[in-house]
């Protein structure tokens, strides 16, 4: 095993998701992939519910399969950081431990990759209950391949379910932000588009069912409600995209995300700033966030909005 070189490497992350896995690692197990192009590398982050002694069960007799197991962290970041730093595949493949592939999925995407020299792969998604019913399918419904990453409006899906070069993570030492519930492949994702030459999107069929839980309770439905986490996760999205790109129109393409976008500074300082934080908080917040926008932001760009947020106007020159 010491030298052994995956074609792709599966990183999962498990969080008291036991009654998910055998359908998560059943997809992975029968991949039209040879067994020996992929690793899979369960990461268990302090579940409580027998995830780990599910994980063990499942991967007996498995060779290409490797269990770690820590202290709950508190989101999918730092089991998805652990599986980085053991991964031994060209290419990385995030999947979360109740959603599960298609049987073509990996060696589809990673053809492609072969074949374009693309940094990242879309599979087409679909969201599903817990009887694999579709409730929603990926926007991308037409393959395209070495495509711009803003040309083909890829950029927008800021997830990291999807087909990643590793040489792309591992030259640029990147790594998932701790210390936040959601939104931590934000900041990942777009430091991995803005190296990547070009990118793919495989929507000949659907490769990902993402599952939406029918008792509400993953972390994606639950969300990030609380402003400090809105700032920290927007925070890490905007810096990762200004040490990453060069001032122009490509940088200012991916900040109006984080900066106009419902989920990044509006967020922040929308109606619940105020209560959130103690004064001397939202002087805090509100000092970073105009020193962090001040030399970035076009002030021809019009940043609109209401509430608090009008306050950060005269700091982008406006």
């Amino acid at each position: 095993m010491g030298a052994f070189v995956a074609k792709v490497s599966v990183i999962i992350p498990v969080h008291n998701t036991a009654r998910y896995l055998d359908r998560c690692f059943g997809s992975v197990f029968t991949q039209t992939l040879r067994a020996t192009d992929m690793e899979i590398l369960a990461v268990d982050d302090g579940s409580t519910d027998g995830s780990l002694d599910t994980l063990r069960r499942l991967v007996e007799g498995r060779p290409n399969v490797r269990v770690f197991h820590h202290e709950a962290s508190g989101s999918a970041s730092v089991p998805r950081n652990v599986g980085i730093e053991h991964a031994r595949g060209e290419y990385l493949f995030f999947l979360d431990s109740d959603d599960w592939l298609a049987p073509n999925a990996l060696e589809v995407l990673t053809q492609m990759a072969d074949e374009t020299g693309s940094g990242v792969v879309f599979p087409r998604r679909a969201l599903v209950d817990d009887d694999g019913h579709a409730k929603k399918r990926s926007g991308f419904q037409k393959t395209v391949r070495g495509a711009d990453v803003i040309a083909c409006g890829a950029y927008r899906s800021v997830n990291a379910l999807k087909l990643i070069r590793r040489s792309i993570v591992e030259a640029n030492h990147l790594r998932f932000p701790t210390g936040y519930l959601l939104g931590e492949d934000q900041a990942f994702t777009a430091a991995v588009y803005l190296l990547s030459p070009h990118v793919d999107i495989a929507a000949d069929e659907t490769y990902y069912f993402q599952r939406w839980r029918g008792d509400g309770s993953s972390a994606r439905q639950i969300g990030v409600r609380a402003p400090a986490d809105f700032w920290a996760k927007t925070r890490d999205y905007i810096e990762a995209i200004v040490r990453y790109s060069a001032p122009g129109h490509r940088r200012t393409v991916f900040l109006q995300r984080p900066i106009l976008g419902e989920g990044g500074l509006r967020a922040v300082f929308g109606a619940d700033f105020t209560t959130a934080f103690s004064p001397a908080e939202q002087r805090t917040v509100f000092d970073e966030a105009c020193a962090l926008i001040r030399p970035i932001w076009n002030p021809s760009d019009r940043l609109g909005g209401g509430g608090v947020f009008h306050r950060l106007l005269p700091c982008v020159g406006r």
